[in-house]
């Protein structure tokens, strides 16, 4: 998984991540956020990659998308850390079928 650890003033990535792999497993990653603080993620896709997001804390699922926009595979969250600390970010094909290459951003706003 891809880590970070230092916060990132307003509108600054705190992970970028460009064109992994994205097999049938998925991939995981652990950003660090502040409590009270928006973050955006978001991944963009191109040919058939279609990406599932899934944002836990622990055992609980912070939020999830699937697809940012209608005609749009790629996934986007947005949402105010209740708590500072590691987070895991799933990121999954939609199906078998939708493996490809992916970029990811995750951003304090």
């Amino acid at each position: 998984p891809l880590t970070n650890t230092q916060p990132s003033p307003n509108g600054t990535p705190v992970l970028p991540l460009t064109g992994p792999a994205l097999g049938t497993d998925g991939s995981t990653h652990e950003p660090q956020v502040e409590a009270g603080r928006r973050y955006l993620l978001e991944t963009r896709v191109s040919g058939h990659t279609d990406t599932v997001m899934t944002l836990r804390q622990g055992d609980q699922v912070v939020a999830q998308n699937d697809d940012a926009a209608p005609d749009d595979l790629s996934s986007r969250i947005e949402f105010t850390a209740p708590n500072s600390g590691t987070y895991v970010l799933a990121i999954q094909p939609y199906a078998p079928t939708t493996t490809g290459t992916y970029d990811l951003t995750v951003t304090a706003l």
